[in-house]
């Protein structure tokens, strides 16, 4: 059977460090090491996907705390991830990952009706978190295309025009 996104990530911050001091966390250590790795296989945006698919997401994270926390950290090691291997990424992938957060951040799609038992909002927390990443991801498409646009306008040479 197959393991959900959010166990793989939790066992995996979870993990014991070998010959790590004892004063830091095993938890944000492991969370660094996952960015700093590149997430290879994407663990940090299925943990998102799979967290934030849930019928009832406000009545899950209100009842499973840790996972508001994973859902956090999932959100801005998404970000740290796409922002630094932003070239290899397809700006169609690009694009889609930004609108999706800005959707989730906004609560586009969900039932927003708070006297409704099963209404879906994202805690003030998170969707700052989503709303940040997708800025960030439209900054740095912005200064990816006037880089480009610069670049040829001026017939080459770095952002200013200057070889």
């Amino acid at each position: 059977m197959a393991t959900s996104a959010a166990q793989e990530l939790l066992s995996l911050i979870s993990a014991p460090i070998p010959n790590a001091p004892a004063s830091q966390s095993n938890y944000h250590v492991n969370i660094q090491n996952l960015r700093d790795s590149g997430d290879k296989t994407f663990l940090f945006f299925r943990t998102v996907l799979e967290l934030t698919n849930q019928p009832q997401l406000s009545l899950a994270l209100q009842q499973q705390p840790q996972h508001t926390e994973l859902l956090f950290h999932s959100i801005l090691g998404f970000r740290h991830v796409t922002l630094f291997r932003w070239v290899q990424y397809s700006p169609q992938y690009r694009d889609a990952c930004r609108d999706f957060l800005l959707a989730l951040g906004l609560g586009m799609g969900m039932n927003t009706n708070k006297s409704d038992p099963n209404h879906n909002i994202l805690p003030k927390t998170l969707a700052n978190a989503c709303l940040a990443t997708s800025a960030a991801f439209w900054k740095r498409s912005w200064r990816m295309e006037n880089t480009h646009y610069n670049r040829n306008a001026n017939g080459g040479g770095d952002i200013n025009g200057i070889s």
